[in-house]
């Protein structure tokens, strides 16, 4: 199977960054991005992240896949 992804080193944020600094990071950048996918952490902490990132930010609400799911790019 094949995966269409890049991956990027984010040395500006620690391995635990909190809610308030992976949101300000967001705000940094110059455009939404079209698809965001939270994949780390407890649901109760992702769906809140996820929602703070759409209602506050007015981004599209982010996926939030479990182990094994497949998304169709």
């Amino acid at each position: 199977m094949w995966v269409k992804a890049r991956i990027q080193q984010l040395s500006s944020l620690s391995a635990h960054a909190d809610r308030d600094e992976l949101l300000r990071w967001c705000r940094a950048l110059p455009a939404p991005p079209q698809r965001i996918f939270l994949n780390h952490g407890e649901d109760p902490a992702r769906k809140a992240l996820a929602a703070a990132i759409a209602d506050e930010l007015g981004w599209p609400r982010p996926q939030l896949p479990l182990t094994g799911e497949a998304f169709p790019w």
